[in-house]
C-alpha cells in the first residue's frame, strides 16, 4: 500500500476471498481510512430455446479506503 496518499486519496481493493476482508479492513482503518465494503454480483446471459438466462458470476468484495 502507497505510504504518500493525501488527504482525500482513494483505495479500492477487489477482493474474492471472504476471510481476507477482516484484516485488509483493519489494515486500512490503523493507516486512517474510512472504510466502506460493498458486493458486487454479476451475470452473463447464456441462450436457451426460447430466449436467454441468467448464470451468475463469482462475487466481489470491493474495500473502499478513503484517507
Amino acid at each position: 500500500m502507497a505510504m504518500s496518499m493525501r488527504i482525500g486519496d482513494i483505495i479500492v481493493i477487489p477482493i474474492i476471498d471472504i476471510h481476507s476482508i477482516k484484516e485488509l479492513k483493519k489494515e486500512l482503518e490503523d493507516k486512517n481510512f474510512k472504510t466502506n465494503l460493498n458486493l458486487i454480483q454479476t451475470y452473463k446471459s447464456l441462450s436457451i430455446a426460447d430466449g436467454m438466462r441468467l448464470e451468475p458470476n463469482n462475487p466481489v468484495f470491493l474495500l473502499k479506503g478513503k484517507k
